[in-house]
C-alpha cells in the first residue's frame, strides 16, 4: 500500500486509507505501519511519542486531531462523529457536545443546524 497524505488533511487521507484497507486483507499491525508511514513527517513526529499501544482507529483519531490543531482553519470545516446507540434525549445531546466537542475545540461563537 502506498498512499501518502500529500497536501490534503490527515482526514481525507484517512477516509481513502481506510477505503483501501478495507480490501487489504492485512493485519492491524501492518495497516498501522501502513498508515504511518504515509503520514507527513510533522504528524508524524507529533505522534512519535504517543502512539504506543494504540488502535489503528485510536491512531487515526489522534492523527486527525493533531492535524486540526496545526490547522485550525480546516477545523471549522470537520466533522465529529459521537456514536449513541439510540437517538439521544436533549440532555444527552448537550453533555456530549460539551464532552466530545467543546473540551477539544472550545465553545464555538454560533452554531449552525439544519433541524
Amino acid at each position: 500500500m502506498q498512499l501518502q497524505q500529500r497536501t490534503r488533511s490527515v482526514a481525507d487521507y484517512a477516509l481513502e486509507f481506510r477505503t483501501v484497507a478495507a480490501g487489504s486483507g492485512w493485519n492491524e499491525t501492518a495497516l498501522l505501519t501502513a498508515f504511518r508511514s504515509g503520514l507527513n513527517t510533522d504528524i508524524r513526529k507529533e505522534l512519535a511519542c504517543r502512539d504506543e499501544g494504540l488502535s489503528l482507529n485510536a491512531y487515526i483519531s489522534l492523527a486527525i486531531h493533531f492535524d486540526q490543531l496545526k490547522h485550525g482553519d480546516r477545523s471549522s470545516r470537520g466533522v465529529h462523529f459521537i456514536p449513541f446507540t439510540s437517538l439521544p434525549t436533549a440532555f444527552q445531546t448537550a453533555k456530549a457536545l460539551f464532552h466530545h466537542v467543546f473540551r477539544l475545540f472550545g465553545i464555538p461563537e454560533a452554531i449552525v443546524s439544519d433541524q
